[in-house]
C-alpha cells in the first residue's frame, strides 16, 4: 500500500509526541508548585527578618497576625516565568483598613485628650504604649478587622509616620522578597528539567522530526501546540 511505511512511522511518532507532551505538562506543574513553595519561603524569611528588626511588631498579637496573613501559598502567583508575590497588596488600601479599625476602636473609648498629632504621639508613648491599655487597644483594633487581616504590614514595609511611637524606618521586606524571587522559576525549571531530557518548556511548544524512507523520499513530522499534527514531504 502506498505510504504504508510513512503511515507506520507517523503513528509511532504521534504516540511519542503525545507521551512527550504529557511528560512536559507534568514537569510544568512540578516547576510551578516548586517555584511557589520557594517564593513563599523567601517571603516568610524576609518577614521574619523585618519583624526582628522592628520591636513594635514583635508584640505577639501583631506578629502572629502578620505571619498568618502572609503564610498563604495563594499569595504566590506564577504567570509564564514571572513570579508575583502578593500581587494585590495595596499599601493605601491597607492604611485605610487599619485607620478605620483605629478610629472605630477609639470611638468606643471616648474622646482622646490629645489635640494635635504631636500630643497624640506623646499620649500614646507615655500613657498607652507598653501597658494594659495598649493590650486592650490592640485587641480592639484587631477584632474589628477580618480574620487574619494585618493591614499594618504597610508600616513594616515603608516605615511609620513622623509622629508615630515607636518610630521605625521601612524594612521593605515585601520588596526584597519579590526581588529575590525573580530568578526562582528559571532555577526550578533548569533543576527539574534535568529529569526530562533538558527539554525547554514553551507556551507554543513545537516538535518536529525528519526521516528518509526506503524509497529515498524525505519526510518531516511537525506538531505545534494548538494545531493539527501533519506530515510533509521535504525532499
Amino acid at each position: 500500500m502506498e505510504f504504508e511505511e510513512e503511515i507506520e512511522i507517523f503513528n509511532k511518532l504521534e504516540l511519542d509526541v503525545d507521551a512527550r507532551l504529557d511528560s512536559l505538562e507534568s514537569a510544568r506543574d512540578l516547576i510551578i508548585d516548586s517555584t511557589r513553595e520557594r517564593a513563599l519561603n523567601i517571603l516568610m524569611e524576609e518577614l521574619s527578618t523585618a519583624i526582628a528588626q522592628t520591636p513594635e511588631f514583635q508584640y505577639p498579637a501583631l506578629r502572629d497576625r502578620l505571619f498568618a496573613y502572609f503564610d498563604d501559598i495563594e499569595n504566590i502567583v506564577v504567570e509564564g516565568r514571572t513570579v508575583l508575590i502578593h500581587p494585590d497588596a495595596d499599601s493605601e488600601d491597607a492604611n485605610r483598613r487599619w485607620m478605620e479599625a483605629k478610629w472605630a476602636a477609639n470611638a468606643g473609648r471616648g474622646k482622646n485628650p490629645a489635640k494635635s498629632k504631636k500630643q497624640a504621639a506623646a499620649y500614646w508613648k507615655n500613657v498607652v504604649y507598653g501597658g494594659e491599655m495598649y493590650d486592650d487597644t490592640i485587641s480592639e483594633r484587631l477584632a474589628l478587622l477580618e480574620a487574619n487581616d494585618a493591614p499594618y504590614w504597610a508600616f513594616l514595609e515603608y516605615g511609620t509616620g513622623a509622629y508615630a511611637w515607636p518610630m521605625s524606618g521601612g524594612t521593605f521586606f515585601l520588596t526584597k522578597a519579590r526581588r529575590r524571587s525573580e530568578p526562582v522559576y528559571r532555577e526550578e525549571e533548569e533543576r527539574i528539567l534535568r529529569a526530562y531530557d533538558d527539554t525547554p518548556i514553551e507556551e507554543d511548544i513545537r516538535y518536529s522530526r525528519s526521516w528518509t524512507t526506503s524509497t529515498g523520499k524525505t519526510w518531516s513530522f511537525v506538531f505545534k501546540a494548538g494545531q493539527a499534527k501533519r506530515v510533509v514531504q521535504v525532499g
